[in-house]
């Protein structure tokens, strides 16, 4: 296996590992064998897309830029998997403590996972939202993608809406690049008829849709005679804009059990007796029809009621709504920052709500 490309950011390649440990002696941060000093990602693309390893590493530059700013990193694009698959693929090598100041995201729940000196932490709503993104910016290139957050049922609403044309494509002919006539190679979908118009074919529902152009580039010249009109890729642009938008109502269509059961996945650093706490709520939510609501039909007053409901009812505790509000409300936000939801329904203080029957306890004495 080559390396074609190899890059460092916020350091020298030839000096990543002395410079590493000079960040690290600075902050007295991985003096002990056991402390993590790197962290090792990878993007990996299929053989079809076509990608340049050019393409390639500024994708895996915006992924650093955008998740890992302030990182000392080296950037690796190999033109092929080990076992001859032909699919390019980066590999990303951090120092895991942050030579430089970040910016803090929405994801980011404490200070030290974006302050200068401090280590990376690959939580679960890190990840959650670096695969997102990845996922959007593969379909808005015309890149093969399936759903990195699909549960393990094999509901994949990626592989249906944007995959089934470019399986077929594999299939036919695996490896063969299609160009046009100034060679420019044409993405997945992409193709050249016969009268010199450029076609992009895409799948809704399973049903075939067009739409045509005859410049492929903004930069492409207007043939003589033809009508002014956007060229094909900036017409994919609008398309795939489009289909993330009806991804988001397909999402918007998930059950409250089911949000809460994605949310939930994000959750993989807790102590058990917080998960046995999780499986508690979703076993009250299995249960009530609220957990059947579609998470978009939710509003802040069925919110409300439904914490009544628990409360005059069911008769549970505040505390026991307060641990299930504790899980509802982050799973909303979620959706919310997903841009499946417009709001979260929960963000209400719930002591305004309900009644708080909870005993306070006072010490026996003084001492």
């Amino acid at each position: 296996m080559t390396i074609s490309y190899i890059e460092g950011i916020n350091c020298e390649v030839d000096t990543f590992g002395a410079e590493c440990i000079e960040v690290n002696r600075y902050y007295g941060k991985n003096n002990a064998t056991k402390d993590v000093k790197v962290h090792h990602y990878i993007i990996s693309f299929a053989p079809e897309d076509n990608i340049t390893m050019r393409e390639a590493m500024d994708f895996g530059k915006e992924y650093v830029e955008k998740f890992l700013p302030g990182h000392q990193a080296i950037l690796a694009v190999h033109p092929d998997g080990h076992n001859g698959t032909g699919n390019v693929h980066v590999h990303i090598v951090i120092n895991s403590v942050r030579k430089y100041e970040g910016k803090k995201e929405r994801w980011q729940d404490k200070p030290c996972e974006y302050r200068q000196g401090c280590k990376h932490k690959s939580t679960g709503k890190f990840m959650h939202t670096a695969k997102r993104w990845g996922m959007r910016e593969c379909i808005l290139r015309g890149y093969n993608q399936v759903d990195l957050l699909a549960r393990s049922d094999g509901n994949n609403y990626w592989v249906e809406k944007r995959g089934k044309e470019e399986n077929l494509m594999a299939k036919a002919g695996r490896g063969q690049t299609r160009r046009d006539s100034k060679r420019r190679v044409l993405r997945p979908g992409e193709s050249v008829r016969a009268d010199g118009k450029y076609q992009y074919k895409y799948h809704i529902d399973g049903k075939p849709h067009f739409v045509y152009s005859w410049r492929l580039e903004p930069t492409d010249k207007l043939p003589k005679g033809k009508k002014p009109c956007l060229s094909l890729r900036e017409l994919e642009k609008q398309v795939n804009t489009d289909l993330d938008i009806l991804v988001n109502i397909v999402d918007g269509q998930m059950t409250v059990c089911e949000l809460v059961d994605r949310y939930l996945k994000t959750k993989t650093g807790v102590r058990q007796s917080t998960r046995q706490g999780y499986v508690t709520v979703q076993g009250v939510l299995t249960k009530e029809p609220f957990g059947k609501k579609t998470i978009r039909s939710v509003k802040t007053s069925y919110a409300k009621m439904f914490l009544i409901k628990l409360q005059q009812e069911d008769g549970k505790s505040y505390s026991s709504i307060h641990t299930i509000r504790g899980v509802l409300r982050p799973a909303f936000q979620m959706a919310v920052d997903d841009d499946i939801i417009v709001k979260n329904p929960f963000g209400f203080q719930l002591a305004g709500v309900l009644v708080n029957d909870s005993v306070t306890r006072e010490a026996i004495s003084k001492d």
